[in-house]
């Protein structure tokens, strides 16, 4: 007993034991070797504290650490905030950006930090962490959300006592329990709270730092003001070296301009006064001014700004409604937008926005169904365009490949789920793989056939997950505000028309990116949802800003005797046109009709009696023969507002031989709007590899 002691203490002292370094603190300084100075006493604790100031010094004065302070640019701010968050930001927050660097950057890494005082109280400021700031955007969370309590087992007092206290301690544990904070809060600060977390995400590298933080401004700017300068110097061993000064901030101003001033490119290791010492917590700043601190009697803070009420003033990104009634999958179907093809269900929402920690209830509606194969093997069939049916409680809906994501879903406790997955097939149609019905388990559903072991099977296997829709709504505000964002980038952008291209240049636009996030939003919640319903209006009246910038421009190109514009023409031309004209009414509409196509899946009713065709005598001077489908991806009809309408072939499908003449009858491809199809002339635009061509049109 007493020898397993005793080696006991033998290894505890063993463990203590620092082996002193190959050369002291003292010897490396002597040697001009600051850095090795700084490893070594940092290193070795039994340097005296005299050796230590002195290695701290001759460190921090070898790194030469400097400091600016600036406000982060407007543009800087746009790309990671967005346009309309700033166009609403409160004013009297400042957004700052501390730079640090070293003189010697192979010294080690620079970590900068200001504290800004006002008559010895700090100004309120907050850094990169998403619940603090939700304080900027207006929401706050509950305090003490998480309880932990202590508990013991509930016998009388007196067998306690009895036992001196072991059955306490024994039955001791420790309770903890977690209460979220309300739904409507969370969902209303994640947008924002992320966004303004972006902002400040600083970023460092080998011997420089970028650090930022927002400012409450102080309710007198012309205040006297100080900075409280931290800066911590790393070594690649790991040794820090940290310095703490306090400089004065000169007057006259506004308050970024003055910190500005103050700190441009100031050497940390000059400044009078400057407290530096080995590691880095041992020169200690006077911390900061935080949330708690900004109503309670003799805070440390400075006073700010008034704040409009008792609540803090929300700023950014107010969101919309929600509605009380969601929309169904039929409605959202019947609601979808021009560009939106016919065949599509519903856009698929992206699961990477959805907040899975969000609880589900055993009835859902309006939830999201996000499912993954974990194992897909179909032995002997090629499986390169896979689609699957969803079938909830009878109601089927179709989604492309193994993985997807289903919107608008109503789920019960006893739902009945089948997930059966099909590949199309040029020949032989849709052949249909296999079929599996999911079984739920809180907020999961899985489902399998077949098995691993039997490679010569068909084995698939599903995971999926249910999101409710508290998750959803979360998730759609995020959508939303990306979606308000880029159509506010839209509106701020000029119109660039290109005539030689074939979409004019709109694809080169801002609108395209703000259509794909529209359709983001409504993934979520459906087209015929009202808030989805104001986005694709304001992207409607971004696309018309469009089409008169067309207008314009085929107007400003010159024109031959017969009107014509020929934008592109080689030496051997493709084709030529010998004549176009339009007619509209019920003729055309009984042409659609005897072609077997059916012209109310094409068009609106209103627009039916007044559908109008435009026919094109076209000659064929290329060496191989053309079919008319081949002219219509380079073929448009431009109304006479600048709207352009792709268009699609009426009968006509013979090939036209080099050197021969045919007419091909051309359609709108959609619904012209009715304030564009009022406007007149029309253009009707040929293109091809080696020829343009624009004629004018009179419609009837």
């Amino acid at each position: 007993m007493r020898r397993g002691v005793a080696l006991a203490l033998l290894l505890t002292g063993c463990a203590s034991f620092e082996p002193p370094p190959t050369k002291t603190a003292a010897e490396f300084l002597a040697a001009g070797d600051p850095g090795g100075a700084l490893d070594a006493a940092a290193l070795y604790r039994g340097v005296d504290d005299a050796t230590r100031e002195r290695v701290a010094r001759a460190a921090m004065a070898a790194a030469g650490p400097m400091i600016t302070v600036e406000a982060i640019p407007v543009d800087e701010l746009r790309k990671t905030t967005g346009i309309h968050f700033l166009r609403t930001v409160d004013p009297a927050w400042v957004f700052l950006r501390v730079r640090g660097s070293a003189r010697a950057a192979a010294f080690g890494a620079v970590e900068a930090r200001v504290h800004i005082r006002s008559e010895d109280k700090l100004l309120f400021a907050l850094r990169k962490d998403a619940k603090s700031l939700t304080v900027l955007t207006g929401e706050t969370y509950p305090r003490d959300i998480e309880h932990s309590q202590l508990k013991i087992a509930d016998f009388p007092l007196p067998l306690h006592l009895l036992t001196f206290g072991v059955l306490t301690v024994l039955t001791s544990r420790v309770e903890t329990t977690y209460t979220r904070p309300p739904e409507e809060i969370v969902r209303a600060a994640i947008p924002r709270a992320l966004l303004l977390e972006k902002t400040l995400a600083g970023s460092s590298t080998k011997g420089a730092s970028d650090h930022r933080f927002v400012l409450r401004r102080p309710q007198h700017e012309d205040a006297p003001f100080s900075l409280d300068v931290v800066v911590n110097v790393r070594r690649p061993s790991g040794a820090v070296v940290s310095a703490v000064a306090t400089v004065p901030v000169p007057e006259g101003g506004r308050l970024e301009e003055r910190l500005a001033r103050a700190a441009t490119s100031v050497p940390v290791a000059e400044l009078a006064g400057a407290r530096v010492a080995i590691g880095p917590g041992a020169v200690q700043d006077r911390g900061t001014c935080e949330e708690d601190f900004l109503h309670s009697p003799g805070s440390p803070c400075a006073p700010s700004a008034p704040w409009p009420t008792d609540a803090f003033t929300p700023i950014g990104l107010e969101l919309p409604k929600v509605p009380e009634r969601r929309a169904s999958a039929k409605e959202s179907r019947a609601a979808r937008p021009s560009w939106v093809t016919r065949d599509d269900d519903a856009p698929m929402p992206k699961v990477a926005l959805l907040d899975a920690s969000l609880p589900v209830g055993a009835q859902v509606e309006g939830g999201v169904l996000a499912c993954d194969t974990e194992a897909f093997s179909t032995p002997g069939d090629d499986t390169d365009r896979v689609f699957a049916k969803v079938t909830i409680d009878g109601r089927a809906s179709t989604v492309s490949g193994n993985r997807f994501a289903l919107p608008l879903v109503s789920l019960g406790p006893k739902s009945k789920v089948t997930v059966s997955f099909y590949d199309a097939d040029w020949l032989s149609g849709a052949d249909h793989l296999a079929t599996l019905t999911l079984k739920r388990d809180g907020a999961t559903m899985t489902g399998s056939v077949g098995s691993a072991a039997r490679l010569d099977r068909t084995h698939v296997a599903l995971q999926c997950r249910i999101f409710d829709r508290g998750a959803v709504e979360a998730a759609f505000a995020k959508a939303w505000y990306r979606a308000e964002d880029a159509l506010d980038a839209c509106a701020e952008s000029p119109v660039i028309v290109h005539p030689e291209k074939r979409d004019y240049g709109l694809g080169d636009s801002l609108l395209p990116e703000a259509q794909r996030r529209v359709t983001d939003a409504a993934a979520f919640v459906g087209w015929s949802d009202p808030r989805v319903a104001r986005l694709v209006s304001r992207w409607d009246e971004q696309k018309r800003r469009f089409w008169p910038g067309v207008r314009q421009s085929l107007e400003g190109l010159k024109a031959d005797p017969s009107g014509r514009v020929v934008l592109e023409r080689s030496d051997k031309p493709e084709g030529k046109i010998h004549g176009v004209s339009v007619r509209c009414g019920a003729v055309v509409k009984r042409d659609i009709e005897a072609d077997g196509m059916v012209a109310a899946r094409l068009y609106d009713a209103a627009y039916l009696p007044d559908v109008c065709a435009v026919d094109i005598d076209f000659e064929n001077l290329d060496r191989y023969p053309k079919y008319p489908n081949t002219l219509l991806d380079r073929s448009q009809i431009v109304l006479g507002d600048g709207y352009a309408l792709d268009v699609i072939a009426l009968g006509g499908n013979d090939a036209i031989a080099p050197g021969a003449r045919a007419k091909v009858t051309l359609l709108p491809k959609e619904t012209p709007p009715p304030s564009s199809r009022a406007a007149k002339p029309w253009r009707f635009v040929m293109r091809s590899f080696r020829w343009t061509e624009i004629v004018p049109l009179s419609p009837p």
